[in-house]
């Protein structure tokens, strides 16, 4: 008979308590909003960057992580970055940090006006 009683101690599954919910929603749910609250963030930077040999409007961050580009294409002008100043232009290849679409169409107004030679025109 003790050997039965042992048997049934073990094979009785242990009841979930309470604190091992809150563990496993704990775990699911941290980073679920971890991951909104950086896309949040993500979605309200903007940059002055290039595509190819055009400055660019784009808004999240000039960075890769892995092969996941943080950033979206917004705009595109028709400001040829080899009319830039090397100065300028290793701004723009680097990013330039904006605070809003506003600043950044400010900032490529700033650059089309320092621009210099072919590829000046407006967009």
């Amino acid at each position: 008979m003790v050997g039965c009683a042992a048997t049934e101690a073990v094979s009785k599954p242990r009841p979930e308590t309470p604190r091992r919910r809150y563990y496993w929603a704990g775990l699911l749910l941290v980073p679920l909003l971890a991951w909104f609250g950086f896309n949040s963030w993500l979605q309200s930077q903007w940059f002055v960057g290039s595509n190819g040999s055009v400055v660019t409007i784009y808004r999240g961050v000039p960075q890769h992580l892995g092969p996941i580009d943080l950033a979206t294409q917004i705009e595109t002008s028709s400001l040829q970055l080899t009319s830039l100043d090397p100065i300028s232009r290793a701004a723009v290849d680097r990013g330039i940090p904006v605070a809003s679409i506003n600043a950044a169409h400010a900032t490529v107004a700033q650059l089309r006006a320092s621009c210099v030679g072919e590829g000046c025109q407006s967009s």
